[in-house]
């Protein structure tokens, strides 16, 4: 049998003092903690920085996505016009066409008029458009149920949808896939 373990309480200052200020770090503790925090510093201030400064690493991975993003659509078939060899939008543009969703309604009429939505707030109300976790999750359920889901005055919307052949074959290679251009469409 198991005894429960009730927390003890702590009357005088003494008994506390001793419990919490009794630690068993030595002083390599403290020195590999300051240096963590420091070296950590150092990479956010010259590396990181604020989203929206030219930062060394901020330029890198954008630069590294792009890439990704030109390299996938060509593998895809996109030939890009002379003079847009290395523009990341018309390889999203071409990435759009060819692998259609279902949840990119860009305007009131697309969804009946059941709210007001226009191409400048679309992003903002389609959950699957969102660029965190919410949006992966609803891009994914959306394409498998032929669904579009909105938020819109404090309500959650749901429309059925026409419906896009998943690409893939089974269910890894068709989140892969769409999340490839998920990751895409964020960059737009």
């Amino acid at each position: 049998m198991t005894e429960n373990r009730v927390p003890k309480i702590y009357d005088n200052k003494q008994e506390s003092r001793s419990m919490f200020y009794h630690d068993k770090c030595d002083k390599y503790d403290y020195l590999i903690a300051v240096g963590c925090g420091a070296v950590a510093g150092i990479v956010d201030i010259f590396l990181v920085g604020a989203p929206t400064e030219n930062a060394i690493l901020l330029k890198w991975s954008d630069a590294q996505v792009d890439h990704a993003v030109k390299t996938f659509a060509k593998t895809c078939g996109w030939s890009p016009r002379e003079g847009k060899e290395n523009s990341v939008a018309s390889a999203i543009g071409f990435l759009e066409k060819k692998f259609l969703v279902n949840y990119d309604q860009r305007h009131s009429g697309d969804v009946g008029n059941l709210f007001k939505m226009s191409p400048k707030n679309h992003h903002l109300k389609s959950l699957a458009h969102s660029p965190d976790i919410v949006g992966l999750f609803f891009s994914i359920l959306n394409q498998f149920t032929s669904t579009a889901s909105f938020f819109d005055n404090g309500q959650l919307i749901t429309i059925q949808t026409d419906t896009y052949e998943l690409q893939g074959h089974n269910l890894i290679s068709r989140v892969y896939l769409r999340s490839r251009l998920i990751c895409a469409k964020w960059r737009k």
